[in-house]
């Protein structure tokens, strides 16, 4: 495959995923506002290098950790 082959169809690529996601946004919106599906958010902690952290600071390392939102699409059955 030559060069600029390769580069054109990354590009396709690239441009066929954006509108699929797209797709899969409007759906999920469909699906939740029907009562199909819901969004659940949870929360996860995230500090790093935690295994570090544990090991040679284990009474410092809440101090780095960062509390963040973690969105999913959970379909109901």
């Amino acid at each position: 495959m030559e060069k600029l082959e390769t580069l054109d169809k990354i590009s396709k690529l690239e441009a066929k995923i954006k509108k699929l996601g797209k797709e899969r946004e409007e759906l999920r919106a469909q699906a939740v506002t029907k009562g199909w599906a819901r969004w659940t958010f949870t929360v996860r902690m995230t500090a790093p290098n935690l295994q570090w952290w544990k090991e040679n600071k284990p009474r410092t390392w809440e101090n780095y950790a960062t509390m963040g939102k973690v969105k999913k699409f959970e379909p109901i059955i």
